[in-house]
């Protein structure tokens, strides 16, 4: 199932305020919905990305992508082993 799904990048960042600036301003991604403090951006071919409050911003202890599945059949990776 994941092999033929979408991956859905997250971006961590410390400001939002200051990164939908940049992304709106500078790279001209206009905002889709705002969802749990952060921005979703629609991009090219039904793709889009997300933008999001982390106190791990500027580390790899922020998430960065996640697969986009159908939550019916979606599993936790935990529970596999």
């Amino acid at each position: 199932m994941l092999k033929n799904a979408q991956i859905v990048p997250y971006i961590p960042v410390a400001d939002v305020a200051r990164a939908r600036k940049f992304y709106e301003e500078k790279v001209g991604l206009k905002p889709k919905e705002e969802y749990a403090g952060g921005v979703i951006y629609e991009c090219g071919s039904g793709s889009w990305v997300f933008v999001y409050p982390s106190a791990g911003a500027g580390t790899s202890k922020a998430s960065t992508a996640f697969w986009a599945v159908n939550l019916t059949f979606a599993i936790r990776l935990d529970d596999c082993g």
